[in-house]
């Protein structure tokens, strides 16, 4: 139980190793999976301080009230090792009250712009669906495409909203926007803060 009371995991107790070489791919989704296991109380998920290598990409379906932190943005990274491949996607229609937090995204190569799938946090759920009330915080961004977007296709009526990216790096690694949440013409996109993001 953390200090406010609430319940977390730990990502190591699901086999993540932050050596920088181990491939974390299905032991993250699986934390990522005991996370979001209970409808309508997501939990938080502690990612130890070291490296976290991935080959592949993250999902999160639809759920809410979870948070994904590291110990810290400096000493948490997460590393993408294969090239034109989302870190984490989330694919659920509502999904919602959620955050990251102390993170920092790398890719093991610099991603080109014609990489388009090479985004740090992925929104991607196809059409007429909803993510909203959600805070990224405390993160960094590098060597990727876009650190956080919607998808550059399919989803023309994915609504983002009631977002909050705040206190964030973009580092000159990237070939892309750092921020790219493209709005549903039909629903539009309200209540988007961007708050100290370099």
């Amino acid at each position: 139980i953390s200090e406010n009371g609430s319940p977390f995991l730990n990502a190591a107790d699901f086999g993540v190793v932050a050596d920088g070489a181990t491939d974390n791919t299905a032991a993250l989704q699986a934390a990522v999976d005991a996370m979001v296991a209970v409808p309508l109380k997501g939990l938080r998920l502690m990612l130890p301080k070291g490296t976290i290598r991935v080959t592949g990409t993250i999902t999160i379906p639809t759920s809410q009230g979870w948070v994904i932190e590291g110990a810290s943005r400096g000493s948490t990274f997460i590393v993408q090792a294969t090239s034109n491949t989302p870190v984490f996607k989330l694919t659920g229609n509502l999904t919602n009250n959620f955050r990251f937090s102390d993170l920092y995204f790398d890719y093991a190569s610099a991603q080109s712009s014609s990489n388009t799938s090479a985004v740090c946090i992925l929104f991607d759920s196809g059409t007429d669906t909803t993510i909203y009330n959600f805070v990224i915080e405390h993160c960094s961004f590098n060597s990727c495409y876009r650190g956080v977007a919607t998808a550059a296709t399919g989803s023309t009526r994915l609504a983002v909203w009631g977002v909050t990216i705040r206190e964030c790096d973009f580092f000159g690694g990237m070939s892309g926007a750092g921020v790219s949440l493209v709005p549903s013409t039909a629903i539009g996109q309200p209540n988007i803060v961007l708050d100290r993001l370099y």
